[in-house]
């Protein structure tokens, strides 16, 4: 395992109900995350690391596993792969939390209108 200098704990199964609900036709519902799950520490900076990803509104069905080609950001001089924000951006719309969505909208747009 690449993490393994760092001590990470034990790769575990878990669900979740998240902290903030869905708001699905303007109806709020509880979000469930499922996941392999592990972290561990690059100095004192807390890596969280999730794999095979799905989540599930109220008691429909668990959506697919959650595909990406990830981007990578340096921690500490480590690097880590990400979600990328246009996958983030989708799921925080479907999710209906607005002004997250729009937050990284705006990050977007600004990379966009960047000279290369």
């Amino acid at each position: 395992m690449a993490t393994k200098q760092y001590g990470p704990q034990p790769i575990e199964f878990l669900t979740i109900k998240l902290d903030r609900n869905a708001v699905i036709n303007g109806i709020q519902q509880p979000i469930y995350l499922r996941s392999y799950f592990f972290e561990f520490f690059l100095g004192c900076v807390r890596v969280k690391v999730y794999g095979d990803m799905q989540y599930k509104i109220n008691d429909w069905a668990w959506g697919d596993k959650l595909e990406f080609t990830p981007e990578y950001v340096n921690v500490t001089g480590a690097k880590i792969a990400v979600v990328p924000l246009q996958v983030k951006y989708e799921i925080y719309q479907k999710m209906g939390w607005a002004e997250r969505a729009e937050k990284i909208e705006s990050i977007i747009r600004r990379r966009m209108q960047k000279p290369s």
